[in-house]
């Protein structure tokens, strides 16, 4: 198609105060997010959605190729610039590089579609969209915004609070929330601090990110094996409420705090290792050829459009990498551990940790954290996501189904241990002591669409998952039933709050805090998708009807 049109394409971050500048009629509007989709709809401003220049078979290579980018740290003519002490730096962070790719990718393809079907228009563009359309053509023009968008995931740290029976979500920045944690840990290591007295005669094992309160009869157990136990959250306290204290107060495990690991020595080292660092980082963009050649997709390069913020992202990150490196350094210059425990092999400070325990021939136990999609269509995101035991010495597992989802999936028997669930303890406890007066609320727990996934980006996803949520409040609350919505704590969950007041004024939308005590105080739990809530319904023995509403072509999970 070749007629002559302006084209004006916008996102989240386009300025849309300004859209009815423009002749809507004679003009052609393309939303790139649910948002702005949103936005225009509610203001009968008519538009195309960008999904709709997207057919199946982008869909699944933009899937598959965001495995592939964000593996760019192991290509071998890079790797060897990467290295820091036998740490990939680059590989500690290729799972937050996902989350920016996928929404990248879907734009790209978008874009490229757009541009193919109306070869001879002029563009208008958001800052967001605008390197990616200039990668196409140079009939572009960008509206400037000053709204600073969000880059990346772990910018930002979502706290949740409850005051009285007010349940508030924040999302702090890193920087901020990273001062607050330093501050509060001072106190932390006051009361729960490694000491002199700690029993050296004992074996030590250490749990790496775990949660004190979803944990919590893993550590009361420690002193019946004679084992001391040392936790180490980096990423979150260990003690961040009045209930956590409680129960770290009831406990022989010692939290390593970063006032307990820092001194003038490591903060020299991580100074000077910076000061190394930062040359050779700004010497990778010389590889110009390697990374225009691997940036690419349908034969044409993206590497233009996403350079600012990947060497923004590759600075942010390695920096942090050299910190943390040099704190498990100390860590395990300190204990001698016995083993290491871990719930994902993904994470940032988890691949650390992993570093060193294998280096130390340490044995590292890979514990089963939550309910996985034990199919074989969801056995390369499983991978991803670092939930097999692939550099882990032992994998402990719920039950029996997952441990032959494990070995169908190549990792032999002999690391595979069936042990139960220990954050499910003190449900099963629960179940012999439920209040046996009636229940009156029924609970829906969300699952929403994600970033990471391009299916979750579509606007038909966010559509019907709303629409899924705004029937259910209408079917229950007809009936007269109380409902009470749990969010999923996921960064990415909409809030939903003001859509289902519009329903129902009396419905209660709880975004933090355990769902175990509002399982068992309900008459009937609905679940959107898959989550572990159905399993934690089922032994609480309450009814549950699972909504599927996302499709991701993974097929049907055992549970």
């Amino acid at each position: 198609m070749s007629d002559n049109k302006t084209l004006i394409l916008i996102d989240s971050s386009f300025p849309f105060e300004k859209i009815k500048q423009f002749n809507v009629d004679n003009n052609v509007l393309v939303t790139f997010d649910y948002e702005s989709h949103k936005k225009l709809y509610e203001e009968k401003i008519k538009h195309e959605i960008s999904d709709n220049f997207l057919n199946d078979s982008d869909l699944l290579n933009i899937q598959d190729e965001s495995y592939r980018f964000s593996r760019w740290c192991d290509e071998s003519i890079i790797r060897s610039s990467l290295l820091h002490e036998d740490h990939n730096l680059g590989e500690l962070f290729y799972f937050e590089f996902r989350y920016f790719l996928v929404p990248f990718l879907k734009k790209f393809i978008e874009i490229s579609n757009i541009i193919s079907k109306y070869n001879q228009a002029n563009f208008i563009t958001s800052n967001d969209l605008y390197k990616i359309t200039k990668s196409f053509t140079d009939h572009v023009k960008s509206i400037s915004n000053s709204k600073n968008t969000q880059k990346f995931i772990y910018d930002s740290v979502k706290i949740s609070l409850q005051i009285r029976n007010k349940h508030i979500s924040l999302n702090l920045p890193k920087k901020y929330y990273v001062k607050i944690k330093t501050i509060s840990e001072m106190l932390v290591d006051m009361f729960f601090g490694i000491r002199s007295n700690f029993t050296n005669a004992r074996k030590t094992v250490l749990f790496v990110e775990f949660d004190t309160l979803r944990y919590n009869k893993i550590f009361e157990n420690l002193p019946n094996f004679h084992l001391n136990g040392i936790l180490y959250s980096r990423r979150k306290p260990s003690v961040w409420n009045f209930k956590s204290f409680l129960i770290m107060r009831n406990l022989t495990c010692k939290i390593a705090t970063s006032n307990s690991l820092n001194d003038e020595q490591m903060k020299n080292k991580i100074e000077n290792d910076t000061t190394l660092l930062l040359p050779q980082i700004d010497l990778l963009w010389d590889k110009e050829f390697f990374f225009k050649t691997l940036f690419s997709i349908k034969d044409t390069s993206f590497w233009e459009a996403i350079k600012p913020e990947f060497i923004e992202l590759c600075r942010k990150r390695m920096i942090e990498g050299i910190e943390e490196i040099e704190a498990a350094r100390k860590l395990f210059t300190k204990f001698k551990f016995s083993s290491v425990v871990i719930l994902s092999e993904s994470g940032f400070n988890e691949q650390i940790i992993l570093q060193f325990a294998r280096k130390n021939k340490i044995p590292i136990i890979l514990l089963q954290h939550g309910l996985y999609y034990d199919t074989a269509e969801k056995y390369l995101e499983n991978k991803f996501q670092g939930l097999f035991p692939f550099n882990s010495n032992y994998f402990a597992v719920w039950g029996e189904s997952l441990k032959q989802y494990t070995v169908n999936c190549g990792v032999r028997e002999e690391k595979i241990q069936v042990l139960g669930s220990p954050i499910h303890d003190n449900i099963f406890l629960k179940k012999h002591s439920q209040n046996t007066t009636e229940s009156k609320f029924i609970l829906l727990v969300t699952s929403g669409p994600s970033k990471n996934f391009v299916n979750d980006l579509m606007i038909k996803t966010n559509t019907e998952y709303e629409q899924s949520i705004e029937k259910i409040c209408k079917i229950v609350t007809s009936f007269d039933y109380k409902l009470v919505i749990k969010l999923h704590p996921s960064p990415f969950e909409i809030d939903v709050t003001e859509l289902v007041k519009k329903i129902n004024p009396k419905i209660e939308v709880i975004k933090s805090g355990s769902i175990f005590d509002l399982i068992n105080s309900s008459s009937v739990v609905i679940v959107i998708d898959m989550s572990t809530a159905i399993l934690e319904s089922q032994i609480l023995k309450k009814p549950v009807i699972s909504v599927s509403v996302k499709n991701y072509n993974w097929g049907i999970p055992s549970i």
